[in-house]
């Protein structure tokens, strides 16, 4: 299995947000597939020894996703579907 960070992302390929876990499709700047520094590169001194792993996302997660540090994928996830649930309004 090849490291996401060795994966070229091309256009026209399918991929999954490993964090909203929806198709990404290619309509338009935002929403094409991204590759994401799990551990941020901006809290290097922070994360010392720990080793920068890439995921594949969507450009609205990873901009959601921003520079803050999670132990985990699923912690992501959470962050995300919480954030996504607050700017849609109630249906009644």
């Amino acid at each position: 299995m090849k490291s996401a960070a060795l994966i070229d992302i091309k256009f026209g390929d399918s991929y999954t947000c490993s964090y909203c876990l929806k198709v990404i499709k290619w309509d338009h700047h935002r929403t094409r597939p991204t590759k994401d520094h799990f551990f941020p590169k901006s809290k290097k001194k922070l994360l010392m020894g720990i080793k920068t792993s890439f995921v594949i996302c969507c450009q609205p997660c990873n901009s959601r996703k921003s520079d803050k540090v999670f132990s985990s994928i699923e912690a992501v996830r959470e962050f995300i579907t919480r954030g996504k649930k607050a700017l849609t309004p109630d249906a009644e």
